[in-house]
């Protein structure tokens, strides 16, 4: 690497080994940015992929982010805390709580804040526009923040991928699944929000 890493830290309400896409993603960022030679923590609620993120040579810190006065007091004292020991450069926050706390403490100072919009669906994700960067995972995603307001220079695409990820297994030591022909397969929650029906 010839520039400097980047130390970044990521923000997000759990690591737990859910299969849930949130997590993942941030998981696969986590560990590849850590493999590029990049300074990576993870601030969260804690789970499962702690161990895994300790072997990626990944901090992990623990943020409480549930959503009562008291427990989001403390997260602030919390996350800001944890913003003078990293001393990012980037602060990845995303969900909505994380990137509303990282703006309160940081105040206008650096680090860049980035928020990542997984739940488009949800009214309050116009909060992600208050970061200083959007990442949208697909150009939808970008039309529907663009209509709530959030500047399209701030909007970004950054499709999901998980192609060499070390969450999963290596494929040649998985079987295929029998799947009757013709048939139409999908990798998602099963939820009405998706159009899957």
């Amino acid at each position: 690497m010839t520039e400097r890493p980047l130390r970044i830290l990521h923000v997000l309400n759990t690591v737990r080994e859910l299969g849930n896409g949130i997590i993942n993603t941030a998981m696969d960022l986590a560990w590849g940015q850590a493999k590029l030679g990049h300074e990576v923590a993870v601030a969260s609620g804690g789970g499962e992929f702690e161990s895994r993120l300790a072997a990626w040579g990944v901090r992990h810190h623990a943020l409480d982010q549930r959503r009562s006065p008291i427990t989001l007091l403390r997260a602030g004292a919390r996350l800001r805390s944890i913003l003078r020991a990293e001393a990012p450069d980037v602060v990845h926050a995303h969900m909505m709580t994380g990137v509303v706390l990282a703006r309160a403490v940081r105040g206008g100072r650096p680090p860049l804040l980035v928020g990542h919009v997984h739940n488009v669906y949800q009214r309050s994700a116009r909060l992600m526009g208050w970061a200083d960067a959007v990442l949208c995972c697909g150009m939808s995603v970008r039309e529907t923040m663009a209509a709530r307001g959030v500047p399209r220079d701030r909007l970004r695409v950054v499709l999901n991928g998980t192609v060499g990820s070390p969450r999963l297994p290596d494929p040649s030591q998985v079987a295929p699944a029998a799947v009757a022909r013709p048939a139409i397969v999908t990798v998602a929650g099963l939820n009405a929000r998706k159009g899957i029906d």
